[in-house]
């Protein structure tokens, strides 16, 4: 891992003063949540309900690959900031969760080069701001000897997919250890450029 990291609280507050407020976007990709008794938003109100969060001082956006529409309507919602010349929130993406069921390091690398290309596409983004890496089970640090994180740093010292790079938080058996020998990391780890 890398020497310098900070925590994830500080995501899209780069640059600005005061506190940092993130809105999650699943919901604008796929009708989820128990609660949700509508479904999804037409791509006209997830661009409305993104600008208005903008507007009202929303600097950071979570969004996945995983999240069906949601990456594409959010880049919709990017170029609608633009026109408008509201300053762009950063916008934090997840890997595709196929990884998982890779076979190998060769075949996680491929998955790893197609979602950042993915995202980059649907979001209007290059490079992206942040990709996350979405559990630690699935595509932590050891899967297939660190394959995933290893691309995802290549291509940030290329320059050419993304900023920065951040880990899911690990089990919450680790974190009890690291607890009990005194050495507890923050709970995400965030490699700025």
């Amino acid at each position: 891992m890398d020497a310098e990291t900070t925590s994830a609280g500080d995501l899209g507050n780069e640059g600005r003063k005061g506190a940092s407020f993130a809105l999650g976007t699943v919901q604008l990709g796929l009708p989820y949540g128990a609660a949700n008794v509508t479904g999804m938003p037409s791509e006209e109100q997830a661009v409305a309900i993104v600008c208005e969060a903008v507007a009202a001082g929303v600097q950071s956006l979570d969004t996945a690959h995983g999240y069906e529409l949601s990456q594409k309507r959010l880049g919709i919602a990017m170029k609608e900031l633009e026109s408008r010349g509201l300053s762009l929130p950063q916008v934090v993406t997840k890997l595709d969760t196929s990884m998982s069921s890779a076979k190998s390091a060769e075949e996680l690398t491929k998955i790893v080069n197609a979602s950042v290309d993915n995202s980059k596409k649907q979001l209007g983004l290059n490079p992206l701001h942040v990709v996350c890496l979405h559990t630690w089970e699935g595509h932590g640090p050891s899967l297939h000897g660190g394959a995933a994180y290893t691309r995802l740093k290549e291509l940030k010292a290329q320059g050419v997919g993304l900023k920065n790079i951040q880990l899911p938080q690990p089990p919450d058996s680790q974190i009890l250890l690291r607890r009990q020998s005194r050495r507890l990391a923050p709970p995400h780890t965030f490699h700025p450029m």
